[in-house]
């Protein structure tokens, strides 16, 4: 009510709602509203301007309370803001950026910033040149991303997808870099357990989570991805290199269909609006790597996911953020069944820009390694030919599931490229001294082993890294 009389005494303009189609409402007056601007009914309803038509406008609402037919509502001439600043480290936060648990408060924040804005051109950009690492080796060595870059997650439910992005975040925070993770129409259990783990870790300070659950208002959840991206934007513009996970933005288009087919937009292929491609590609257009005055860089690299059934990767929303972001990986539900963790399936996986991050050694040692798995994935078939098979075929395909092997890691294990690179290059040479492969993980871990890794790295040569890393006393 507060507000509501503020904004009236502020523009002198008042309408009624004469119709409901909650979570939709329509109403008369306000005769100089425009989109996306925020409206208030004199007993607490919260909404804002999705459609404009003459005499009547369509307000999608932003909290749980019904306004009925007759109540009064007035403009208040600003669009969707959010508040900013350090202080949102460590909180939880609706896409308002209110409280997500009831009961709880956040620190005052002094600067505010519009959640839908233009992306900045290419004049403010700069080229992606710096290797982002994940954390999870066979995405850091098969599929290297570099910072600034935008690759879809993608896959089955339950194939890892969440596991893999919240040992990115982990990684990442551990290397002082800032996390923004939006839960975007989740389970109330799903946003604890991201809660969870990052407390479990210790890197909540370093993280924001914007959260919409499934029982939230429908207008939240279509602006959880928006207030997601301006909050790290504004830690980009601190000097900070953000990382932007966005799960999922296949429910994200969803909610968006679901309400625009009530407010009788035009529907377009599978029912979504024709405007779904326009809104995903503008707000994935807004991360990337940018010139900043006293860094020099800052990057926000984005990591959106979305939900294929049955592995299929032709889905019109799939396809439509393979279309706009820099690369896909691909979380294969076969390889999960049998047993790969992660189940990231690498020659149905794509990098764009990565590989130009990569040294002329890292090329070459993903030129080889991609050779042996590929050459692993045609041999595997005959696996069940058993002894008559030759001694060099049983070799190739030993080697291939030792590789598959070295990959394995849980959720809240980290593997450095470094040690992921020597254990190879000793598989390739043959040389492990009898030991099995989670051995030379912890061994290799050490930190006398750190800097001998480094410096072998710094080598250009391939054959002199393989002989390097073989005559390591392990």
């Amino acid at each position: 009510m507060n507000q509501f009389n503020q904004f009236l005494n502020k523009t002198k303009e008042y309408g009624t709602i004469v119709n409901l189609n909650p979570p939709l409402y329509y109403a008369e007056g306000l005769p100089t509203a425009r989109l996306n601007e925020i409206i208030y009914g004199e007993n607490g309803f919260i909404g804002y301007v999705i459609k404009i038509r003459p005499n009547l406008i369509t307000i999608l609402a932003l909290n749980e309370y019904l306004a009925g037919r007759e109540e009064k509502i007035a403009r208040s001439d600003q669009e969707i803001q959010i508040n900013v600043g350090e202080k949102l480290l460590g909180t939880v936060i609706n896409p308002l950026g209110q409280p997500f648990f009831a009961g709880t408060t956040l620190p005052a924040l002094s600067e505010s910033r519009p959640i839908d804005s233009k992306p900045l051109g290419l004049i403010h950009r700069k080229k992606i040149s710096r290797p982002f690492v994940t954390g999870v080796g066979l995405v850091d060595l098969l599929v290297p991303l570099g910072k600034g870059q935008r690759e879809l997650v993608v896959g089955d439910r339950k194939t890892g997808k969440s596991a893999f992005v919240l040992t990115t975040a982990l990684t990442q925070a551990k290397n002082n870099n800032i996390v923004i993770y939006a839960c975007i129409g989740k389970k109330n259990n799903d946003i604890l357990n991201v809660i969870e783990f990052f407390k479990e870790n210790k890197i909540e300070k370093q993280t924001v989570i914007v959260a919409t659950s499934a029982s939230c208002p429908l207008g939240l959840t279509h602006l959880a991805p928006l207030s997601a991206v301006t909050i790290a934007e504004y830690f980009k513009d601190q000097g900070n290199d953000v990382t932007l996970i966005l799960d999922d933005l296949s429910i994200h288009a969803k909610v968006h269909r679901e309400i625009y087919l009530t407010a009788k937009f035009f529907p377009g292929r599978e029912s979504y609006p024709g405007d779904i491609f326009h809104l995903h590609a503008k707000l994935l257009e807004r991360a990337g790597s940018f010139i900043h005055p006293k860094k020099g860089e800052t990057a926000i690299t984005c990591l959106p996911i979305a939900q294929t059934i049955e592995g299929d990767l032709t889905g019109y929303i799939t396809t439509n953020l393979m279309g706009m972001t820099d690369g896909h990986i691909f979380f294969d539900n076969q390889l999960f069944t049998l047993g790969r963790r992660p189940s990231v399936n690498v020659h149905l996986s794509v990098t764009r820009v990565g590989k130009q991050t990569r040294t002329h050694l890292q090329r070459k040692l993903h030129e080889e390694l991609m050779k042996k798995l590929t050459l692993y994935e045609t041999l595997r078939s005959y696996a069940h030919f058993g002894s008559e098979l030759s001694s060099e075929v049983r070799e190739k395909i030993s080697q291939g599931e030792e590789i598959y092997e070295l990959f394995q890691q849980s959720v809240k294990e980290i593997l450095t490229e470094e040690t992921a690179l020597a254990i190879w290059g000793m598989i390739h040479t043959r040389n492990k001294k009898n030991k099995t492969i989670p051995q030379l993980k912890n061994i290799l871990a050490q930190k006398q082993f750190q800097q001998k890794l480094l410096d072998i790295l710094k080598t250009d040569d391939l054959d002199k890294y393989l002989q390097s890393v073989d005559k390591l006393k392990i």
